[in-house]
């Protein structure tokens, strides 16, 4: 059985949501050859990059499995304040652009 999950914001509020699908195998090894890229990068970011996975030296099943929820928490946290931020800036980039075709179009 493949489980395939969205994280979902409602508009009317900043509430998240985890949604839960079940998929059949055939649509789940598509699926999952399409995310191939992502989960390597991910991987990596996990392991070497970021999270220093590989320095734990972790070999019982229990202690691994709470530092991975930890790291999957403090991945998503950290993918939703860069991704605010991202738009923060893309927003603050487009009145700049603006206001500078405001002002070449003034000066014509």
């Amino acid at each position: 059985m493949i489980v395939k999950l969205n994280l979902l914001k409602r508009k009317s509020g900043s509430n998240l949501h985890l949604k839960c699908n079940y998929i059949s195998p055939e649509q789940g090894n598509a699926q999952w050859y399409s995310l191939r890229s992502w989960i390597e990068s991910s991987y990596r970011d996990i392991k070497s990059d970021g999270w220093q996975w590989h320095k734990t030296r972790l070999r019982e099943p229990a202690r691994a499995e709470r530092i991975w929820l930890a790291m999957a928490v403090a991945t998503l946290w950290t993918v939703t304040v860069g991704t605010k931020e991202q738009r923060h800036l893309s927003d603050k980039f487009k009145k700049q652009v603006i206001t500078k075709i405001v002002k070449i179009s003034k000066l014509n």
